[in-house]
């Protein structure tokens, strides 16, 4: 199926044909369909400096002084854990939100979502059918006392969920995207 053949809206639906901000479709005649969400976040501006003095201030009085003198401190390194596994953590969300995507592949009879940088992050797929069907649901998580939806492939038995972090407009469009190949496969 051509990529020209999803553009086409049907009426009140998703006007394909121009991918929102963040999001790029793509076709091969190998993989299927490529949709790929990257989106910087301004609080990144925000995070990198203060996780640098945070960090460093706290894992150089910490860790440091015990390396240079030679000498370790048990108290002080169990003390110091929070501050380390929250420089992870700090430093994973930076990353992420600087090099990584949300990558939905769809072709072959198997959708693949890809959540992370490369190959490091969440990798599912499901298998795609003639019953197989994409919808919009409300979940679980919650931002300013407002349940997200996410989206949601089921095939069968199997059923595969996700985008609920991703904007609004970007997720509404992919849904889209995703319900017209799976009705093509």
């Amino acid at each position: 199926m051509p990529l020209s053949a999803l553009a086409s809206p049907p009426d009140g639906a998703t006007d394909l044909s121009s991918p929102p901000r963040g999001v790029r479709v793509g076709r091969s005649l190998i993989d299927g369909i490529d949709i790929t969400y990257r989106r910087f976040h301004a609080v990144v501006l925000f995070l990198i400096p203060f996780t640098a003095v945070w960090s460093g201030m706290s894992l150089w009085t910490i860790y440091w002084r015990q390396v240079a003198d030679g000498k370790f401190n048990l108290a002080a390194s169990l003390f110091g854990l929070p501050f380390l596994f929250g420089t992870i953590i700090l430093l994973s969300f930076i990353a992420f939100h600087l090099f990584g995507s949300t990558r939905i592949r769809i072709g072959r009879g198997t959708c693949e979502v890809s959540i992370g940088i490369g190959p490091l992050g969440r990798h599912r797929s499901i298998k795609i059918t003639p019953a197989s069907r994409v919808r919009m649901e409300t979940g679980n998580v919650t931002v300013n006392r407002v349940r997200q939806k996410h989206i949601v492939i089921t095939t069968g038995e199997e059923t595969l969920k996700f985008g609920t972090f991703l904007a609004p407009e970007a997720r509404d469009f992919i849904a889209a995207v995703l319900h017209r190949a799976v009705a093509a496969q």
